[in-house]
């Protein structure tokens, strides 16, 4: 059974079991490590949430202003463990009921991912999200990266 509970201080040990796709997202993007990148998407964010399987967090997501947006936007994301996989649709039908209630106040959403993070790509598309840029030399590692976009 999947749960959701606001983020707290202690969900953030869920960077010990990340995904190696999400951890080389971070690594490719901002070059930092992942609990500090995590502690400060989690900061940054208006909404954040943990999703657990029983007790266990299996994913933490968030969604802030986007702070270059005159046409209020808002950046989206989602970092988590293997289990998100495992759990498949479970996961994917409580996704879009959680990225709904997010995206109220925001006109679109918005998200940059490393094209190598495949789940993302699929759990994005699936949520009605579109590719609309692709940036070939992007990140500290200069990867390439897609940006994708949803109208609320």
């Amino acid at each position: 059974m999947i749960s959701v509970a606001e983020t707290t201080t202690e969900d953030l040990s869920v960077v010990e079991h990340l995904r190696i796709a999400d951890l080389r997202e971070v690594k490719a993007l901002t070059g930092e490590e992942p609990l500090s990148a995590l502690a400060r998407s989690v900061q940054s964010s208006a909404l954040c949430f943990t999703a657990f399987s029983g007790t266990t967090p299996i994913a933490i997501f968030g969604v802030g202003p986007d702070p270059q947006s005159e046409a209020g936007g808002g950046i989206v994301w989602l970092v988590g463990t293997d289990e998100i996989a495992e759990l498949g649709i479970a996961f994917l039908r409580r996704s879009d009921k959680w990225l709904r209630m997010m995206a109220q106040p925001y006109t679109y959403l918005w998200n940059i991912v490393d094209a190598r993070n495949t789940l993302h790509i699929r759990w994005l598309r699936w949520l009605g999200f579109h590719a609309i840029s692709e940036y070939e030399n992007y990140g500290v590692e200069g990867r390439k990266f897609i940006e994708f976009m949803r109208m609320t």
